[in-house]
């Protein structure tokens, strides 16, 4: 049995190292998957569905900034990507990478899709519930390629072609074209919904999706395309099976990496390998920006971070329980979030508020904690939303908050970053709110297979 699906990996994994970036399929050897426990093999090869979770989505925010000299030593791909200037050239150097991988876990998704509708098995209830992890797996993919390489998306928008080609089989004589935004985000969200009646409450172990992982996805999605009342209900259903946090108060913060990996908190694990040459420790500094937040009494300053000297820090308070990885999964003090924003949105300042306390007492000390108070609905926003850029830091969040969040006048911020010139004098790179540069580029040799793909805006 592992035998065989070995044998499908290995086949698998040499076409993915070939032109067709899109057009990826699974060799004959994917015929000997042919019962539940070969589909279950197939899902949990980690090197696609685990560790492949995008961290593209940290390298673009204001969290970070690497050191003018330290910029110079990078190689010219990235500081192009560093500055915001990457063009669909160079793209393919890095950004090849990304869509290649996101596609690969949705092919794997499809494959095991495809399979289990030819294995004859009693056992319908292993069956359903590979379902619903085989249709999590390429949700969640398609949501990553939509930050990426899909502009910002509002529910309310107007439709437009700018989505992603949306897979669903391994047929390689269908065509692919990118779908519509709308149709994009649909999908995902359908797929979401038609997991969580599959999959189940609880597993043995966090790299298998649940229900709740499922719910924390789709309330994250609808929270950024503005469905505040669906990420309400999602957030409610979640925290009604998984709702523990983690005191810092009880707890060593002091250590260089405080946090387990199966602490109380996480519902699904994943994890993004960094694009080292910028987001390692040993060269990311966290950014005055986000440090300046943080008050006397909030003891994240010190789980999250370490004090390097000279007023620089570097990131350790990782789910991973790793320096050079990127935590990417699920977990209850996000959702905590999510559902204070979308009751103040919705108008509930209080019970908004009493939310976003319940989780910040467990981050504050508590001997001089004092509960938020808001007096209207641009006060409590504005709390939670600096609250949730301190507690979710380099989980590949932030970029997805700073493209829905410019969209908003009182909330729309211009970043900018420090870098040398050839010249060698110290120059500013400029994002402005809402600019095209949010939406990276396809790389070139995508399009180049498949001209039907039209390239992004410019």
């Amino acid at each position: 049995m592992k035998k065989r699906i070995y044998i499908i990996i290995i086949s698998m994994s040499l076409l993915l190292s070939c032109n067709k970036f899109l057009d990826l399929k699974p060799s004959e050897n994917t015929r000997h998957i042919d019962t539940f426990q070969d589909v279950e093999y197939l899902l949990n090869y980690q090197a696609v569905t685990l560790n492949n979770h995008n961290t593209l989505l940290e390298v673009g925010s204001d969290d970070f900034i690497i050191d003018p000299t330290i910029y110079l030593s990078r190689a010219e791909v990235y500081q192009k990507l560093y500055i915001w200037d990457l063009d669909a050239y160079l793209a393919n150097n890095i950004l090849l990478q990304t869509w290649t991988e996101n596609y690969s876990t949705i092919l794997y998704a499809n494959l095991a899709l495809e399979s289990l509708d030819g294995i004859k098995d009693a056992d319908e209830g292993l069956k359903s519930s590979l379902i619903g992890e085989a249709l999590f797996l390429r949700s969640s993919r398609f949501y990553q390629l939509l930050q990426i390489y899909s502009p910002p998306y509002h529910f309310n928008d107007a439709d437009h072609p700018f989505g992603i080609p949306i897979r669903l089989n391994t047929n390689v004589e269908i065509g692919t074209n990118r779908s519509s935004i709308k149709a994009s985000y649909k999908q995902v969200i359908d797929d979401l919904l038609l997991a969580i009646e599959r999959l189940p409450e609880k597993t043995n172990n966090l790299v298998t999706p649940t229900k709740s992982a499922a719910r924390a996805l789709l309330a994250r999605i609808y929270l950024i395309i503005g469905d505040d009342e669906n990420a309400l209900l999602q957030a409610n259903n979640f925290l009604e099976y998984s709702n523990e946090l983690m005191d810092f108060n009880s707890m060593d913060i002091q250590k260089n990496f405080p946090f387990p990996i199966d602490n109380k908190e996480v519902v699904y694990f994943g994890i993004g390998i960094n694009f080292s040459d910028l987001l390692s420790p040993n060269v990311a500094e966290i950014s005055e920006s986000l440090l300046n937040l943080y008050h006397k009494n909030d003891l994240r300053k010190t789980a999250f971070f370490v004090d390097r000297g000279n007023g620089r820090f570097r990131f350790k308070g990782n789910y991973a329980e790793r320096g050079i990885t990127m935590y990417a999964g699920y977990s209850n003090n996000e959702i905590y979030l999510i559902k204070s924003e979308a009751l103040i949105r919705l108008g509930e300042i209080n019970e908004g508020m009493k939310t976003l306390n319940h989780l910040l007492v467990n981050r504050y000390d508590r001997k001089t904690f004092k509960p938020w108070h808001a007096t209207d609905n641009f006060e409590a926003l504005k709390i939670v939303l600096e609250e949730r850029r301190k507690e979710l830091p380099f989980r590949g969040i932030r970029w997805t908050d700073l493209r829905r969040l410019n969209r908003d006048p009182r909330f729309a911020i211009t970043l900018e970053r420090k870098f040398i010139g050839k010249d060698g004098q110290v120059l500013r790179a400029i994002l402005p709110p809402n600019d095209l540069t949010y939406t990276y580029l396809i790389p070139n040799k995508v399009i180049d297979f498949n001209p039907k793909i039209i390239q992004n805006k410019r």
